[in-house]
């Protein structure tokens, strides 16, 4: 009788373990934060003449651009530059993508830079998830 108390005494400790270290999970790997891509106001439609203006490139860079990767979020002008987001991008995906984009005649005459996240960022609340890309011009 001893035993089975042991046992299930064990049992009971795993089980009260397990669910403080899960237990603030949502089920989508963010802790219950706010993907901080929602806060950006991205858009899947062509850009504006502005928002090119602002990364100094057309519409058919901007599209050769978007079709390097799939899973292609939208693009924003948030912080001053034009963004293009991507999500679920592994790195050797984004590797090519990026040696592809550095192929094209017209990118060395741009301003441009990128950020890839291979796993999720979280701080303050927020998160980017992982495999998130972000090329911008500026």
């Amino acid at each position: 009788m001893k035993n089975r108390f042991f046992g299930m005494g064990v049992l009971v400790l795993a089980l009260a373990f397990g669910m403080m270290a899960a237990g603030c999970d949502d089920g989508n790997g963010n802790g219950g934060g706010v993907n901080y891509l929602d806060t950006m106001g991205l858009s899947t439609a062509d850009p504006n003449a502005a928002a090119l203006l602002i990364g100094d490139i057309t519409l058919a860079q901007f599209n050769q651009v978007k079709g390097l990767l799939s899973g292609f979020q939208g693009w924003s002008t948030f912080d001053g530059d034009l963004n293009l987001i991507w999500t679920g991008r592994t790195q050797s995906q984004v590797d090519i993508a990026i040696s592809t984009l550095e192929g094209f005649a017209w990118s060395s005459s741009k301003s441009w830079g990128y950020d890839f996240d291979p796993s999720e960022q979280s701080v303050g609340g927020y998160y980017i998830p992982a495999g998130t890309l972000w090329i911008y011009f500026y």
